[in-house]
């Protein structure tokens, strides 16, 4: 595929769990709170459609059926909303700029699931067997009630080392890059 130096598609990751707004983030991603009238994400697609992108593909996480559903098509509200004539509220609900865009699974692409990773970090060239007593540190402080709490939240826990963390990246790049490649998206 010739690359004509046009951008048409845009990859925006969403999947956070919003800790720092919680409580309030809780049951609602924290893309879809409002600002103003409208979440927070639809300024971001309506921007982008603005700009010209045909393609915006919103990396959602698990427990995040909402941020799909937004952008979904809701035919009983909108026959509602029709039927007693309420054309502001029913262009709010359908609105112009994405009327017809997909989810990422109607789209064609089901699999996209992007897990998120938290870890340590340290500088360039640091010994592997001081990874290796960190992690035995953070193992041994690890309560399991901490353990059983991410786990309520949805998130998967793993006390793995630097090599197995280091894996994890590379499996989400490499899934993250074969998307991109069947999208005809190209790095930059």
């Amino acid at each position: 595929m010739a690359h004509t130096g046009a951008v048409t598609k845009a990859v925006v990751p969403v999947a956070g769990l919003g800790t720092r707004f919680l409580p309030a983030t809780k049951a609602t991603p924290k893309v879809m709170m409002p600002i103003v009238d409208k979440p927070a994400i639809q300024y971001v697609v309506e921007e982008a459609a603005g700009a010209g992108l045909e393609d915006v593909l919103l990396i959602t996480g698990d427990n995040q059926e909402s941020i799909a559903e937004h952008f979904s098509r809701a035919y009983e509200l909108e026959k509602a909303l029709s039927a007693k004539g309420n054309d502001r509220a029913l262009n709010a609900v359908r609105a112009p700029t994405q009327p017809n865009l997909p989810t990422v699974a109607e789209a064609g692409y089901p699999a996209l699931t992007i897990d998120g990773l938290v870890g340590l970090f340290g500088p360039t060239g640091m010994p592997l067997d001081l990874r290796q007593r960190i992690t035995a540190d953070i193992r041994a402080v690890v309560d399991p009630t901490i353990e059983d709490r991410l786990t309520i939240t949805g998130q998967l826990t793993n006390l793995g080392g630097p090599e197995e963390f280091g894996k994890s990246i590379d499996e989400q790049r490499a899934k993250i890059a074969d998307f991109a490649r069947q999208l005809g998206i190209n790095p930059m």
